[in-house]
């Protein structure tokens, strides 16, 4: 991914090194989960709401008013049931196709793992990296509202135009 360097942070360097990997990777995550613990990712969706926006999200270059999908799902594992993260999703549906659209509402499978089933070509461009406490997204990421978590933001282009922006978050100590 271009965009940001994250290997000369002091924190970064600190991290395991599977979630320092996850971080900085271009692939799956899903994908990712299952090679490095062998076993199968479940996503449950916590969240799927099609809304006008609020306010302006320029990375999505959509202004406030525009039509967004707005997902929140959490990564288990299937057989060990281990939460693995949380993922919260904005999606330009004007650029989404319906089927692909349909799936998400059912969540038969994770984002990234749609559009590989769909052959949907991508660019995905790291946005940005970071760690700080669980805060408000504790209860989500099952952990202590202190606990620290390790945060990656990052946008999907389809077909040229920026169609995903997508912020995970993993608690660190669930990586050690």
């Amino acid at each position: 991914m271009e965009g940001v360097d994250v290997s000369s942070s002091t924190w970064f360097g600190q991290l395991p090194a599977v979630l320092r990997t996850l971080l900085s990777s271009d692939g799956t995550v899903t994908k990712f989960l299952e090679a490095y613990y062998l076993e199968r990712i479940r996503v449950k969706t916590l969240l799927h709401a099609e809304a006008p926006l609020e306010e302006d999200i320029t990375p999505l270059e959509i202004k406030k008013g525009g039509i967004i999908l707005r997902r929140r799902v959490q990564m288990f594992g299937e057989t060990t049931n281990r939460l693995y993260g949380l993922a919260e999703s904005f999606i330009r549906a004007d650029i989404l196709w319906p089927e692909v659209r349909g799936d998400l509402v059912q969540g038969r499978l994770g984002i990234g793992e749609l559009m590989r089933e769909r052959r949907i070509e991508t660019y995905r461009e790291l946005l940005g990296c970071d760690s700080g406490p669980a805060g408000p997204w504790a209860a989500e990421l099952g952990c202590s509202e202190d606990a620290a978590t390790a945060v990656r933001t990052y946008r999907i282009f389809v077909a040229g135009q920026p169609c995903l922006l997508i912020t995970d978050r993993y608690v660190i100590a669930h990586f050690a």
